[in-house]
């Protein structure tokens, strides 16, 4: 508000005006703070359905596998047991660039020779006095192994093609897994059947090719990049819902078929329970596969 003074002609501010000054002032100090010099402390995510995180690697596609979690401790049902399927080099940059923060009390790894930092900062996301279990060949010792992880229990096995339940009581009673493994860790084929859907992820390329598919697949993930030259397995198959790869995007025949592959991309699955569906989408991401 602005007031004039009789006695010499000139304007002069009234208090109402300084008080929006300096409420207006208060306000976009707040945002600034907000916005560049407040850092919030992340939250597990809890009560979801199952979800996967993929992206590329120099390797081929790294899939973080979280089913579904209803936030109840106690039962046996939907606690959210994380399954990362060939796991990148800096599995932590995941959830830090992109917002990917889930807990829990067990994590199985799928993958041979993980550096030991890779091997820490997969430790770090298990709850204290929960199950870290290595599936793959690993060149170090045990006593290194408990170093890297001193939080929690480490169990580090190397499995053979002969058939054995890998993932035991860890993953929860309302989600069928199936991992079975070739003569590498590389060529294991995990099959998840949970609330009607059906996943699979295919370890390489001759997996994916020799696999005649009895079941639909609700989605299916080949890990190993398709060279060029090379045709796209069930690139046409009516039983694969939707099919994610590593590979050139002009071998997909329609929107259904995602290629994942270069700097910034990735791709994730989201079960929405409420309505019963599970889509699978390409997405951006902060993420640089060469350095993987």
């Amino acid at each position: 508000m602005i007031k004039k003074n009789p006695s010499d002609g000139d304007y002069r501010l009234g208090l109402r005006h300084w008080v929006k000054v300096v409420m207006l002032l208060a306000v976009t100090g707040a945002l600034t703070y907000y916005g560049k010099l407040y850092h919030p402390h992340p939250t597990a995510a809890h009560e979801h359905g199952l979800l996967a995180w993929i992206v590329p690697t120099s390797a081929g596609l790294s899939s973080l596998i979280i089913t579904g979690d209803d936030g109840i401790d106690s039962n046996a049902v939907e606690n959210g047991l994380r399954i990362w399927v060939n796991p990148p080099k800096s599995p932590n940059i995941l959830e830090k660039s992109n917002h990917a923060y889930y807990r829990g009390n067990a994590l199985v790894s799928i993958g041979d020779s993980l550096d030991l930092g890779a091997i820490a900062a997969l430790a770090s996301m298990v709850d204290t006095g929960g199950i870290l279990r290595i599936l793959g060949q690993q060149y170090h010792s045990e006593t290194h192994l408990n170093q890297a992880a001193p939080h929690l229990q480490v169990q580090a096995v190397a499995p053979g093609p002969q058939a054995w339940n890998w993932l035991g009581d860890l993953v929860s009673h309302d989600v069928h897994a199936n991992l079975q493994f070739g003569a590498t860790t590389r060529q294991a084929v995990l099959t998840l059947a949970w609330n009607g859907f059906r996943a699979r992820w295919w370890g390489t390329l001759a997996e994916a090719q020799a696999d005649s598919l009895r079941e639909p697949l609700s989605v299916g993930v080949i890990a190993q990049c398709i060279p060029q030259g090379q045709s796209l397995p069930h690139a046409r198959d009516p039983k694969v819902l939707s099919l994610l790869y590593c590979g050139d995007a002009s071998l997909a025949p329609d929107s259904s078929r995602i290629a994942v592959w270069g700097d910034n991309t990735g791709a994730v699955l989201v079960e929405d329970k409420s309505r019963a569906t599970l889509t699978a989408q390409k997405v951006h991401l902060q993420w640089n596969p060469a350095a993987e």
